[in-house]
């Protein structure tokens, strides 16, 4: 716990603030932390975010005292009281977070080849959605031939190392055997 005196800095990790309704959410991307914080308690993440040097304890009561219009004692205690929670929720720290390091994606994933493949068939579609992600439509794009797709589904296939993986056709997902590259089976 961190002792909170007067000139104890004060940092956050870097917390992304979301709100709903009348609450803001406090999500720290890097750690399974979070909190829940009313507008007073946003007030405070959002003067400790500020940016530049740290804010201490004593500048952090002496400017929620001055927008609140609220007497030290009653400060001191609404701060402290709030501090306390977030050094308990691991949201704060008297020195500055590490920034994580990046591993790279052999640190996080082991890709061992695909285990899905996407297949935009064509644009061609009795119906004209606002919300089609690919604008589909009534007289566009017939579509790739049959030979061609045939050639990319055994391509993906070969690089599966599998017998299984999954193949979604338009955006309506239908479970398909892939054949071993081997055998030539399409479902």
């Amino acid at each position: 716990m961190i002792a909170l005196e007067d000139r104890t800095p004060l940092h956050l990790p870097d917390v992304c603030l979301f709100d709903n309704d009348d609450l803001t959410y406090a999500v720290d991307g890097s750690a399974p932390n979070w909190v829940v914080v009313d507008s007073a308690g946003r007030f405070l993440l959002e003067s400790l975010q500020g940016g530049g040097l740290a804010p201490s304890f004593g500048s952090l009561t002496a400017r929620y005292a001055d927008h609140y219009g609220l007497g030290a004692g009653k400060v001191w205690v609404h701060v402290h009281d709030f501090l306390t929670s977030l050094d308990r929720s691991g949201l704060l720290a008297d020195r500055p977070f590490p920034a994580p390091t990046y591993p790279g994606r052999s640190g996080l994933i082991r890709p061992d080849g695909p285990r899905e493949l996407w297949l935009q068939l064509n644009n061609n579609c009795n119906l004209a959605c606002g919300h089609c992600l690919v604008g589909s439509g009534p007289g566009k794009e017939i579509g790739v031939p049959l030979a061609r797709l045939l050639a990319i589904v055994d391509r993906a296939a070969a690089l599966a190392r599998s017998d299984k993986a999954r193949v979604f056709e338009e955006t309506w997902p239908r479970r398909r055997t892939l054949p071993s590259p081997s055998g030539h089976r399409h479902g």
